[in-house]
């Protein structure tokens, strides 16, 4: 949260499924606005899976609207790899009982699609319209980079979400998703960044640059995607994803969620060029304010609701403890 804050992230969603509860109060004193799903797994048994889906959707219950309505909570089967369909099914249903979105990552490799259409003689994302369980849902999906034609009207047609994460899919060899030809077919794309495990860095100017760096390097064209495009992935496109009902536009009767830029940066001249210079100059360090509900998160760089020089000091000793641990 920290790094995020200090780079001009307000909001995020995070799947996982250890000390849900822990983060929640957590994010709750911090002020950040979370979607939050407690992830399942469901290769175990069926008692296992019921159960996972019931601690779920009882963590979903809970921390729905909570923290004055920053905090938001989806389903979230991990993926078709990890999670066979028949639960992928039930989840579903019960997200439509509880009247919440579902998460799941999809697509992301192509080896998880070659070994998946082995063993079920389609690709995930037909198997799920096959199903049915795309319809009357909020679907917001991880990556999407192995998709066809297809699959991106199929996508369209659903009103589907993707969050786009090109750094992540590029450190771990995954490929480069369709994401000229999702904006085409007007399928909701935002851009994510899969976590520090996959990622190393949650600087969303670094990830939005690439995602459109890349995109006009794959298509050979300068202009594969404007910086109007591109803003609203980063902006507009990424509050629809979340699905929280919170409008992303700054206008009196709205709360107040916004951050600050420092334009006197050099790399951010002439100060004519703003909105290209936020796409193609920015860097995290350019923010230096950020509110959320009007309340100061960062003024002048400096946090204001986390001790950077505690978190800093405690995540190295952990390490230490962890190395110390394995020797």
């Amino acid at each position: 949260m920290a790094e995020m804050i200090k780079s001009g992230t307000i909001g995020f969603l995070e799947m996982y499924h250890l000390n849900m509860d822990d983060f929640a109060e957590e994010i709750e004193r911090v002020g950040m606005r979370a979607v939050l799903t407690r992830s399942v797994i469901g290769l175990c048994s069926r008692e296992e899976q019921d159960a996972k889906l019931d601690e779920s959707a009882s963590f979903a219950t809970r921390w729905n609207g909570a923290a004055n309505k920053r905090i938001h909570t989806m389903l979230a089967p991990h993926a078709p790899y990890t999670c066979p369909i028949d639960y992928i099914g039930r989840i579903v249903e019960r997200a439509r009982d509880l009247k919440l979105p579902v998460h799941m990552h999809l697509a992301e490799t192509k080896k998880e699609i070659d070994d998946y259409k082995a063993s079920h003689g389609l690709h995930p994302l037909d198997h799920l319209h096959e199903q049915g369980l795309l319809d009357d849902m909020q679907w917001l999906f991880a990556h999407g980079v192995h998709l066809d034609e297809s699959h991106i009207q199929l996508l369209a047609e659903k009103n589907a979400h993707v969050s786009h994460n090109p750094i992540s899919n590029l450190k771990l060899g995954s490929g480069m998703a369709p994401l000229t030809q999702l904006l085409q077919a007007d399928v909701s794309v935002s851009i994510g960044c899969d976590g520090v495990s996959a990622n190393n860095t949650l600087d969303l100017w670094e990830e939005l640059r690439m995602a459109v760096l890349l995109q006009k390097g794959l298509t050979q064209q300068a202009d594969a995607i404007s910086v109007p495009k591109a803003l609203r992935m980063a902006t507009r496109e990424g509050a629809t994803a979340l699905q929280t009902g919170q409008p992303a536009v700054i206008r009196e009767g709205v709360e107040a969620d916004f951050i600050v830029i420092d334009q006197t940066a050099a790399h951010l001249q002439p100060e004519q060029h703003l909105h290209s210079h936020l796409v193609y100059a920015a860097r995290g360090s350019d923010v230096c304010d950020v509110y959320v509900q009007g309340k100061i998160l960062m003024e002048n760089r400096e946090l204001k609701t986390l001790d950077e020089e505690k978190i800093r000091f405690e995540a190295n000793d952990q390490y230490e403890k962890i190395l110390h641990s394995l020797t």
